[in-house]
């Protein structure tokens, strides 16, 4: 019960950090576009129809830009003063994308929900908390905008889902949960997500009775009045899965993905109550949605296409030379955005068809 006691108090206290860093620097791109390279950054936001966001950070800031794709356009979008770190995952809805950074004001930190619109290019802060602890992140689902957070009062920690409206800045809490960090009594949203399949709220959450009974932790997915739906076991993954802290959930379909930060990811099918493993691997990452749910493995050569209609786990060697790997991928409905690095060399980047990824596939039995 030690153990879990230590992940509870001390795991929640460490940010989820920008873990899509994928810096570049002069990059050759597709053929579809005319310009000979696309801009570096250190970390991508977000692929969109036409465009990348992406970040670069300085010493006391970050700067935020918008590459486009299919023309020879840079666009500065603006700046964060006084950075201290954001967390992965950002939030794309009605022509803007939304993403949580914490940053140093009047020698406190405040939590922040910022928005760039894509209208214009513009950066600006729709909300902020000084109360919550700096590992708040941002999803969507439907047409909201959620942000999960933690609040650590006393013994207690209090963990909530919070929905924004970014015209008004109303903040409404949705769903919440305590726990005692001392006496493990009481329940943690350990993870939260949107279902794109049924536009419902989904948790990943630990319920403890006490030091003398361990955890128990279950997948469960909520109506539209978030009242609790449907509950799924995690028992024939949790050993490996919650060896350290999730630190990403995708549900889709009958289909879920999660990652820890010991690099350990599971894919699996949700089937009578419970998830079936389909793969369980190291260094395996989340891309994008479309018919399929894009993944790839870092470090190697391999995407990975989930067929949400049929099951179907297709695998795709990307042909590579002197010692580059995948650092990251990135995707929507029809493209496909990766980068690869090597030791000592600068990263490269390119952009294909996902169709062109679909017709290279190997099915993995």
């Amino acid at each position: 019960m030690k153990k879990r006691t230590t992940f509870i108090a001390i795991m929640l206290l460490t940010p989820l950090l920008l873990l899509w860093s994928c810096a570049s620097h002069k990059m050759p791109v597709s053929t579809k576009i005319d310009s000979e390279y696309y801009a570096s950054g250190d970390t991508y936001i977000a692929l969109l129809n036409d465009s990348y966001i992406f970040m670069r950070m300085e010493i006391g800031k970050t700067t935020y830009y918008r590459q486009y794709l299919y023309e020879d356009k840079l666009i500065e979008i603006g700046e964060i003063p006084n950075f201290f770190l954001s967390t992965k995952g950002a939030a794309v809805l009605e022509n803007c994308v939304y993403f949580m950074a914490a940053i140093y004001e009047d020698d406190k930190i405040q939590t922040t929900l910022f928005q760039i619109n894509l209208e214009n290019n513009s950066l600006s802060a729709v909300t902020y908390d000084e109360l919550c602890n700096f590992d708040a992140y941002t999803f969507s689902f439907g047409k909201k905008i959620a942000i999960a957070k933690y609040y650590y009062e006393g013994d207690m920690i209090r963990s909530c889902v919070e929905l924004v409206d970014p015209t008004t800045q109303e903040i409404r809490t949705v769903y919440s949960e305590n726990m005692n960090n001392k006496t493990l009594e009481g329940s943690i949203i350990l993870m939260a997500c949107g279902s794109d399949n049924s536009d419902c709220l989904v948790t990943l959450n630990d319920s403890g009775q006490g030091l003398d009974q361990s955890p128990i932790t279950k997948l469960i997915i909520y109506d539209e009045d978030y009242k609790i739906n449907e509950v799924f076991s995690i028992d024939s993954v949790h050993d490996y899965i919650m060896s350290s802290r999730v630190n990403q959930l995708r549900v889709e379909n009958d289909y879920v993905f999660m990652s820890n930060y010991s690099n350990r990811s599971i894919l699996g099918r949700i089937e009578n109550g419970e998830i079936i493993p389909i793969l369980q691997q190291q260094e395996l990452e989340i891309a994008g949605k479309s018919d399929y749910l894009v993944l790839f493995t870092r470090g190697t050569n391999l995407i990975l296409l989930l067929d949400l209609d049929t099951g179907v786990v297709n695998q795709i060697s990307i042909p590579l030379d002197d010692d580059y790997s995948i650092k990251c991928v990135l995707s929507d409905n029809n493209k496909v955005l990766v980068v690869l690095k090597k030791d000592g060399d600068v990263d490269r980047v390119f952009l294909t068809d996902l169709e062109e990824l679909i017709r290279q596939d190997t099915v993995i039995e």
